[in-house]
């Protein structure tokens, strides 16, 4: 694997794991390779917000050159992040990032609107909550239900929702138009002119972003954003198909 980074070109990697973190000794042992064999990039990866109970193994991320964290924080509404079955809360995800901030890395959040009793006000403190947790940048999804994924039944017996052809969750009273709405409103209310003069002074802060690289990174960096979210959703989706194929499997007993 050093072999390969020592010869690809790019100066920016987007490491394909879907937790990086997963085994924080075996991500150690990575980050000391990278250094002791001299690797020159910037790396993207993504994580749990759990690997904040390691700060030893953040500050060799940091020095390994490791630059952008993409995490997965889905809500600011504990009841929200209960259903998704996330392990966390908001008070755990206010602890951890007090631990992040003291790292020199870029965070992306990714986030899900228009859950299932989720009102309007609650959808719209996505970007409050992101500024307050000191996220960067931030996705928001629709929620999605696959075939087999574990919310479906919850959708199904909620009066006043149903699932569209696209596989998105609707509320009768809301819709579409609503739920667009809610996103335009979003990204305005996010992505202030003030914002996005932060995102570039902190890329160049960082060294993400010069003058070699500013017009690859400008049009890559979403797109590398948008293909790990696919990738997230693609296996939250076989985790739920598998989990639901073990729930109706009949008992052997």
């Amino acid at each position: 694997v050093m072999e390969e980074l020592h010869q690809i070109s790019a100066g920016i990697v987007l490491i394909a794991d879907e937790n990086f973190f997963v085994n924080p000794q075996r991500a150690k042992r990575i980050c000391e390779r990278i250094i002791d064999d001299g690797i020159q990039k910037s790396f993207i990866v993504q994580s749990r917000i759990e690997i904040y109970e390691h700060p030893d193994v953040l500050d060799l991320a940091a020095r390994a050159g490791i630059k952008v964290f993409l995490l997965g924080i889905e809500s600011p509404q504990d009841r929200i992040l209960q259903q998704f079955n996330k392990g966390f809360d908001t008070a755990k995800l206010r602890e951890a990032f007090g631990t992040f901030r003291k790292f020199p890395f870029y965070y992306h959040g990714y986030f899900i609107y228009g859950n299932v009793n989720e009102s309007e006000a609650e959808m719209m403190e996505i970007p409050t909550f992101a500024q307050e947790l000191g996220l960067d940048s931030i996705s928001y999804q629709k929620l999605r239900i696959e075939k087999y994924s574990p919310l479906r039944e919850l959708v199904e017996n909620s009066p006043g929702y149903y699932i569209g052809d696209d596989t998105i969750v609707y509320s009768y009273q809301m819709g579409r138009k609503g739920l667009k709405r809610i996103s335009h409103r979003i990204r305005r209310r996010f992505y202030t002119p003030w914002q996005l003069y932060r995102i570039a002074r902190k890329l160049v802060r960082l060294g993400v972003l010069n003058n070699q690289n500013f017009r690859s990174v400008v049009f890559m960096l979403p797109f590398l954003m948008a293909t790990a979210m696919g990738r997230k959703l693609t296996k939250a989706a076989e985790r739920s198909r598998i989990l639901s194929r073990l729930r109706l499997r009949p008992s052997t007993s």
